[in-house]
């Protein structure tokens, strides 16, 4: 039967020291019990003690030191739960943005750990102060020698000094505060608490949510969840038709259209606004920006952007010969009816039997160049002069990853060595069409979409050569909302939806035109324009050439979501480190509790009790003593528990720092009626 409170506590003076045979009748005649009939000893008569030999009509109450593993119980309960919580939450923060949720694993998992977390988060606390005062009482036993630790120590231990703040500051800043008070026990413990107590909080503020898709299937070879697929446009299909004035048709109404600098669903980047294009950042695709594959990463599909540079020139800048260029694009224009006798005078170098674009899916660029000469002859209504200027279009083309689950639905930059269908199955053989390249039609870049738009046959510029004064407004077959009158302005001129305005208007809506071109406050504003002319261009040519060769793989019903932990890095090394700095002192504190035999579970009031009655009235008087402070024979006194027993005694004697040597325990000690593990 083990002991619990096991063993009366005796002091034994240095002075006259009392044989162990009378402290053993002087316990007996306190505490006797029924059973055994214990002779009668007046030690004021001074009756002879029996002789140690003769002893044998007494049954001694003694027991063996034995250890008490139960602390493990709720220290392994603890860990476990502490452990598993913060496991789980580093695991599900780690996890992808697809998940598999078979059976709820996930969220049971999520559940779990948050409910361990607040329990571990309030058991803290009471947990590390448990294991603490249960290793105090081996602590005072396994002392060097019997001056390692003085009475004061041992009774700041059994006060949970750990946990006073108080102590803490007599450690630190009292004189001779650690001497008087402290021992490493108690600097463990104050550090295991302090750690204890804000590892959690810390924990915390690091751990947040975030929502993760949950994979409908098993793996992603299940053949019973099929994707959906659609088929997108490459500029290698363009090459291969014949080339139709459709997209230049398309763009002019674009140019002209009310609201054109609003939202544009095909222009992807950090903006889907036309009027806040940027070629750095912004590009055309032909798929819905918030277009996602789903399931199903490395999805590419054409890109295209288009920079703009615009600087004024001399007239004798402008390519003298560009009119007798057969493949160049020229066009001159005179305006009779202006009161500017404006002429216009466009050239675009460029072979019209070749096309800039190329035949690949990877990164091409190339760029056009557009020479823009408008005349004014005559310099009235305080407009100073025309001021000639070129357009450079520099385009790049080629691939992108379309955002996708595995993505974290981001969209991937240009890949300059991209191919379409890469991973998966184009037209059943697993590669690109090749039939597409059989020739390169003579497809046009956009800046020269854009000039032939603004300038070509059928025009603007064109038709307002034949501008009158007669309120006459009508529509033809060549895309615009043609002028003819000076009092039909609430059409819009070309491009002034795209912010080109000048700052006072002609007479005729050409001359407002060339005004918004000429002025030379207005160069931003025409670089701004022509950058948004080069992605509508692009759409329209996009838009007009309908057949599509190469597969796009995509998640076409709805995917479920669920909340998982997310947590950064830092914050799941410096919270494993917060908790391994408190768990793995508790659990050698708990071994070490655990595996050590002892005199006594806990320093307990009972035991503290003993402590006192072994030093008695002549060391511990019962007096007022509110302040421990001045009471200086708590630092005299020892407070280790020695075993002062002689070499041939059967039953051994335990006290108070006199002497002795330690704690054995594979001997029996002296034990109170009812804790005996045996009689002797």
């Amino acid at each position: 039967m083990e002991a619990r409170n096991d063993i009366p506590l005796r002091s034994v003076s240095p002075v006259s020291p009392v044989s162990r045979e009378t402290l053993f009748h002087e316990a007996n005649n306190t505490y006797h019990s029924d059973e055994h009939e214990i002779p009668s000893y007046d030690a004021t008569r001074g009756d002879a003690l029996p002789p140690y030999e003769r002893r044998n009509l007494v049954k001694l109450d003694s027991t063996p030191l034995s250890r008490n593993i139960y602390i493990l119980i709720p220290t392994a309960i603890y860990t476990c739960m502490a452990l598993y919580s913060w496991v789980t939450f580093c695991l599900l923060s780690q996890a992808g943005d697809l998940v598999t949720n078979e059976h709820n694993t996930k969220l049971t998992q999520y559940k779990a750990a948050r409910v361990f977390q607040i329990i571990t988060s309030v058991a803290t606390i009471p947990i590390i102060s448990l294991v603490c005062a249960w290793a105090s009482a081996v602590y005072v036993q396994n002392q060097r020698d019997a001056h390692s630790l003085r009475l004061r120590q041992v009774m700041t231990l059994a006060d949970r000094g750990w946990m006073n703040p108080l102590t803490w500051c007599r450690l630190l800043f009292h004189p001779s505060g650690f001497k008087r008070y402290g021992s490493a026990l108690l600097v463990l413990a104050i550090f295991m608490h302090i750690i204890g107590a804000i590892t959690y909080p810390i924990q915390s503020l690091f751990l947040s949510h975030r929502l993760v898709y949950v994979e409908p299937v098993k793996g992603w070879g299940d053949h019973n969840y099929y994707p959906s697929q659609l088929s997108g446009k490459s500029i290698q299909q363009f090459l291969g038709e014949p080339v139709s004035i459709t997209p230049i048709l398309s763009l002019r109404n674009a140019l002209q259209v009310d609201g054109i600098n609003g939202f544009q669903s095909q222009l992807w980047g950090d903006t889907g606004v036309l009027s806040e294009i940027n070629p750095d950042t912004n590009w055309f695709s032909e798929l819905p920006n918030n277009f996602s594959t789903g399931l199903y990463p490395d999805q590419y599909i054409p890109r295209v952007n288009s920079s703009v540079s615009i600087q004024n020139m001399t007239a004798g800048e402008f390519p003298s010969n560009c009119s007798e260029m057969q493949d160049w694009f020229y066009a001159f224009y005179t305006y009779p009816n202006s009161y500017l006798n404006l002429t216009l005078e466009v050239c675009l170098p460029v072979n019209g039997s070749q096309s800039p674009w190329k035949g690949t899916d990877g990164r091409q660029d190339f760029s056009e160049v557009l020479y823009v000469n408008p005349n004014f002859q005559n310099l009235a209504h305080g407009f100073v002069n025309a001021t000639p200027f070129i357009v450079t279009m520099n385009t790049t083309a080629g691939a992108f990853k379309l955002p996708s689950i595995m993505t974290n639905q981001e969209s991937g930059p240009l890949d300059a060595n991209s191919s379409l269908c890469l991973g998966y199955l184009c037209n059943g053989r697993g590669y690109p069409r090749q039939d597409v390249n059989r020739f390169e039609a003579a497809l046009p870049g956009p800046l020269t979409m854009i000039a032939l738009a603004l300038f070509g046959p059928g025009s603007f510029t064109d038709t307002q050569q034949n501008a009158t004064d007669t309120n006459y407004l009508h529509t033809n077959d060549t895309g615009w909302n043609q002028y003819f009158d000076r009092v039909s302005y609430y059409e819009p001129i070309p491009l002034e939806n795209l912010g080109l305005k000048p700052p006072i208007e002609g007479n005729l809506a050409i001359e407002t035109l060339m005004m918004a071109f000429s002025y030379n406050q207005n160069l931003e504003a025409t670089t701004s324009a022509f950058t948004q002319a080069s992605f509508l261009a692009i759409k329209a040519m996009f838009d007009s050439y309908s057949y599509g060769h190469f597969t796009i793989f995509y998640s076409s019903s709805a995917i479920e979501q669920i909340s998982i932990p997310s947590m950064p890095l830092g914050g799941l090394i410096a919270g494993s480190i917060l908790l391994a700095l408190y768990i793995i002192p508790l659990l050698c504190l708990a071994l070490y509790s655990a595996a050590t035999p002892r005199w006594t579970h806990t320093l307990d009031a009972f035991t503290m009790l003993r402590m006192g009655a072994a030093f008695g009235q002549e060391h511990l008087p019962f007096l007022v003593g509110k302040s421990t402070r001045g009471i200086t024979a708590l630092d005299d006194l020892p407070g280790v528990v020695r075993d002062i027993s002689g070499p041939d005694d059967k039953v051994r004697q335990l006290a108070l720092g006199v002497g002795g040597a330690p704690l054995q325990a594979s001997k029996h000690y002296l034990a109170y009626p009812g804790n005996d593990h045996r009689r002797l």
